[in-house]
């Protein structure tokens, strides 16, 4: 299950994962540029305590759009 906090499509809005009730990690909104990128902060509450980004950058491409998708984290 899940848990969304803030406006949705807005920097800030945080959706949660949940576990028996509890925040079991989640992703925030970081960044938007409207029909050209996306960027989330994924948290991750286990000992390891990351948090990876998750960039969508969107083209578009004949018959739709071309999406490319990048991952940064450090341990």
């Amino acid at each position: 299950t899940c848990r969304v906090d803030g406006p949705d499509g807005q920097v800030g809005t945080r959706m949660v994962y949940l576990s028996g009730g509890r925040p079991a990690g989640g992703q925030e909104v970081v960044e938007l540029v409207p029909d050209r990128r996306v960027v989330l902060r994924l948290s991750d509450p286990s000992p390891l305590r990351q948090t990876p980004v998750v960039t969508f950058d969107l083209a578009p491409a004949a018959g739709g759009t071309e999406v490319a998708l990048g991952f940064d984290n450090r341990i």
